[in-house]
């Protein structure tokens, strides 16, 4: 210290302590006056006094915190309590500002932490006080912080990619811990790091290779993407891109995944206790999410394989608050037969695929995002004949944070599958037609009541319509009948709610439910036959029509959900 009586601002004195003691001066906001002169006498001054002198130059509180002081402005306010406030934020990439989905927030002093959901957000309701906190996912570097929490804030984390080159890969029992504490043991995650190095056909990667090699679940047979959960057919399976249902996971006659690995960011699959926020299916769910794009900078991917050439650009239209990405991957070539006669000869097979995302942060409580998916497969037999099939879907998206522990998400997607047969031959000339549409808008909500308590919860809606299939004659000589099947439609809405409490370290709980309609709407005509004869054109005896909306019949069904796990020891 000076001798005699001297001058010093806040900040001064506070270096001072910093510099000639073991505790760490820390302060909450920039309210604190840090340009405050305070004056001191002698040579020498104790800790608590210069302390006091600090705070008294404004309305301060200080307190210790293990090695840490913890200044205070209190201006007015009421006395600090030891409640609870709210830390939320959210994780991305640090190279690309992409939303990290799974990534993990932990407090070790409170054994306690949190996970980021599937847009990368997290909330943690805390006691207040200094906590050292630390931000993990697998393949990017770990960060510690250590924050002073005496008020609800926002915290956003990012993470760097992780490269390391190991001598040898060693398996321990301690690997298992995840799986043992996990609620759900039926719920695997597929990382970018694994689907993306599992070739199939001609070299070619198809994301859901990796699925293959969990228990439980087998393809539905040779050279075919199709895959079997736990005994069920591939229809059980409700496959999602964004949100949106995918009807037909393959091109090349099931030998080539329809997902670009260049343009997926995370898979989950749920093949145990499947959450309440998904129904219409009882084998699983695979939700695949398409990648966001650079915030950062521009950047472009690609290449040529055996089979196909694929080209990836993306980037940001404002820097750090929106992104664009977009993918092409067509076959290189039209794949000839060798086998069969000459006709089957000169049958050709080609496809290709186009997936894009948009999305755009609004400010720290909005962001918007627009993505979409178009594959086809066109097969050419002979001259004339061709087929032409596949998916496309269209889907946009708002996530809304409401205060500090509540995250919306609402979804409207357009799922199509179509399917179409040409054959302008002289004896057949005809168009074939079928497709499948589906309208769904779902409101999905997490609430993060604490650590502890976490409750999901939301309504969805999807409207149904169906073309059974249309054979048109392309001429009029033409030798077919035109033939035109009468549209389907169908509602289907549903009420879901599911809470995962913590009851001690040992138990653990998840509960829901969900409640869904089916209701078969018209146009139809419903026919009425005869009692104890056969149903045909000859037994009916009277016609129910229905108007367009109106309902023909329902179905309803409410299914529980229970999931309870106790750690019996480490």
């Amino acid at each position: 210290m000076p001798d005699g009586e001297a001058s010093l601002s806040v900040r001064q004195a506070l270096r001072l302590i910093a510099d000639q003691t073991s505790f760490k001066p820390s302060y909450v906001d920039q309210s604190i006056p840090f340009d405050k002169k305070i004056k001191v006498n002698g040579s020498t001054i104790l800790l608590d006094d210069l302390l006091d002198k600090i705070v008294l130059a404004e309305n301060l509180k200080y307190q210790f915190e293990g090695n840490l002081i913890l200044l205070i402005a209190v201006k007015n306010k009421a006395p600090l309590k030891n409640d609870n406030v709210t830390m939320k934020g959210q994780v991305r990439e640090a190279s690309t500002g992409e939303a990290l989905i799974g990534a993990t927030i932990w407090i070790d002093s409170l054994k306690t932490g949190s996970s980021t959901n599937s847009y990368g957000f997290f909330s943690l309701s805390l006691p207040k006080g200094v906590y050292d906190i630390r931000v993990s996912f697998v393949g990017y570097k770990s960060i510690e912080t250590r924050l002073t929490l005496a008020e609800s804030t926002e915290e956003n984390f990012s993470l760097e990619s992780a490269e390391a080159n190991l001598p040898e890969l060693v398996v321990s029992p301690k690997d298992f811990d995840v799986l043992l504490t996990a609620k759900n043991t039926g719920y695997h995650k597929i990382s970018r790091n694994i689907f993306g190095k599992i070739p199939y056909f001609l070299s070619e990667v198809d994301v859901l290779q990796g699925a293959l090699l969990l228990p439980g679940i087998r393809n539905v047979g040779e050279d075919a993407t199709g895959i079997n959960v736990r005994g069920g057919s591939a229809d059980n399976n409700l496959i999602l891109l964004d949100e949106a249902v995918i009807f037909n996971t393959s091109h090349f006659f099931g030998l080539v995944g329809v997902f670009n690995p260049e343009a997926i960011n995370d898979i989950e699959i749920y093949k145990g206790d499947i959450p309440a926020s998904y129904g219409g299916r009882t084998s699983s769910v695979v939700s695949v999410r398409q990648r966001e794009g650079n915030k950062e900078r521009f950047a472009f991917s690609g290449g040529l394989g055996l089979l196909s050439g694929r080209l990836v650009a993306e980037g940001p239209f404002v820097k750090g608050k929106s992104s664009f990405l977009a993918s092409v991957r067509s076959s290189l070539f039209n794949i000839n037969y060798e086998l069969g006669d000459n006709n089957v000869r000169r049958s050709t097979l080609n496809f290709a695929d186009f997936n894009m995302k948009l999305n755009y942060d609004l400010n720290s409580k909005n962001m918007v995002y627009l993505s979409g998916y178009v594959g086809k497969d066109r097969n050419k037999v002979g001259e004339t004949f061709q087929r032409t099939w596949g998916n496309s879907a269209l889907i946009a998206r708002w996530n809304h944070i409401f205060g500090n522990r509540l995250f919306s998400n609402h979804t409207f997607t357009l799922s199509e599958y179509s399917y179409k047969t040409e054959d302008p031959s002289e004896i057949s000339n005809f168009i074939g037609t079928s497709y499948i549409f589906n309208y769904t808008f779902k409101s999905d909500f997490n609430f993060y009541s604490n650590p502890d308590n976490t409750y999901n919860f939301g309504y969805s809606s999807i409207i149904h319509r169906l073309n059974p299939g249309d054979r048109i004659p392309l001429t009029e000589d033409a030798s077919v009948v035109e033939i035109k099947l009468s549209s389907e439609h169908a509602v289907e809405p549903a009420l879901y709610g599911s809470w995962e409490k913590k009851w001690s370290r040992r138990i653990e709980t998840v509960a829901g439910a969900r409640w869904s309609r089916f209701y078969y709407l018209g146009p139809s005509n419903d026919y009425i036959y005869v009692n104890g004869l056969p149903k045909s054109r000859t037994s009916i005896v009277d016609t129910v029509q229905y108007k367009f909306g109106q309902i023909i019949d329902f179905y309803e069904g409410f299914e529980p959900r229970l999931v309870a796990s106790y750690k019996l020891s480490k």
